[in-house]
């Protein structure tokens, strides 16, 4: 839950730093509530408004779920990563969606052919910068 998180000492380093490095400025524990049935509160971060106050918008978005990921297996190749595989359900539907909203995949034949493709790469973890980061220092 979005409490467990904001709480949990191990994702402490994931409160965002608008002051620290690009990284810290990133993080992405913004939301926390000082009691249980209290309002959210949301730390200064790139969800803020310009003056570091809650965005209301975000808030009530990001917080309408009151799950967070956080997983030891992942991969996240930021903006260098390979192209995706042209992978479509048994519903004809791609791997990579266009446009708003998510996609979900119950297909196992699908889910295991993308897993092999993930294995097949040898990495895993965090291997590149975000997409935004490389245009950032294009720019400097």
């Amino acid at each position: 839950s979005w409490d467990q998180y904001s709480t949990d000492p191990r994702f402490r380093s994931k409160h965002p730093s608008r002051r620290g490095s690009r990284k810290q400025s990133c993080g992405d524990n913004i939301y926390f509530r000082t009691a249980p049935n209290a309002s959210w509160q949301q730390r200064d971060s790139f969800h803020s408004l310009g003056s570091g106050i809650a965005d209301a918008d975000h808030v009530k978005k990001d917080t309408s779920v009151d799950r967070v990921l956080v997983s030891q297996r992942f991969l996240y190749m930021g903006g260098a990563g390979p192209f995706l595989p042209e992978l479509r359900d048994g519903q004809g539907r791609p791997l990579c969606k266009q446009g708003i909203g998510h996609s979900k995949f119950e297909d196992a034949v699908f889910i295991n052919a993308f897993t092999s493709w993930l294995d097949s790469l040898g990495i895993s973890g965090f291997q590149g910068a975000p997409f935004e980061w490389l245009c950032l220092r294009a720019a400097a």
